[in-house]
């Protein structure tokens, strides 16, 4: 009981979380530099580490001459490429430690960057060859993680629809429209304002 009571204490100990917090972040960064390497990112930036505190839940870029913040690496593509490397870096950071973290990630939009959201039609359907477009590469990414990561679940609110890829097509599980059926029923209550 008492061997117990002391795990128990270690668990809930601010110093040893602090000390955590310190020692396991380093691993995150390194991660989702070389998982970056596989998505969209500007050519200006490939050379940079990314960082990854956890006290403050700040990441970024280093290059050699500064630290940029996710948001100050430029364009919507880069802000995508460090969420989702950064992202999958953590996922498989918590399995590695068999973290009870569940293995879940959620994106909505992941096509945001390519198709603005006053030019967004109900589904933008991608026939043909499509393997060097950008959009395409996050899908390859997440498909990749998700067969190498046992656990890990990846669902996508998206418009992008990838009519010839097989392994697109047979992962999605609805496709919703504004005139057909939706996500959010047309029939469910709505507030008075």
């Amino acid at each position: 009981l008492r061997r117990q009571r002391d795990e128990l204490a270690a668990l809930i100990d601010d110093d040893a979380k602090r000390e955590r917090l310190e020692i396991d972040p380093p691993t995150i960064g390194p991660l989702a530099t070389r998982l970056l390497g596989d998505l969209p990112f500007e050519e200006e930036y490939r050379d940079a580490d990314v960082y990854f505190n956890a006290r403050t839940l700040s990441c970024g870029i280093s290059t050699q001459e500064r630290r940029l913040s996710m948001r100050d690496v430029g364009s919507d593509e880069n802000y995508l490429s460090l969420h989702v490397a950064i992202l999958a870096a953590m996922q498989r950071f918590f399995g590695k430690r068999r973290s009870p973290v569940p293995g879940v990630l959620l994106f909505d939009q992941l096509s945001r960057p390519y198709y603005p959201p006053d030019e967004q039609p109900d589904e933008v359907v991608l026939e043909g060859d499509t393997e060097g477009s950008a959009l395409k590469r996050y899908f390859d990414f997440l498909f990749a993680e998700t067969a190498r990561q046992a656990g890990l679940q990846v669902i996508i609110l998206e418009h992008a629809y990838f009519a010839a890829d097989k392994r697109f097509v047979a992962a999605v599980k609805q496709r919703w429209s504004k005139t057909g059926e939706k996500l959010i029923p047309s029939d469910w209550p709505r507030s008075p304002s």
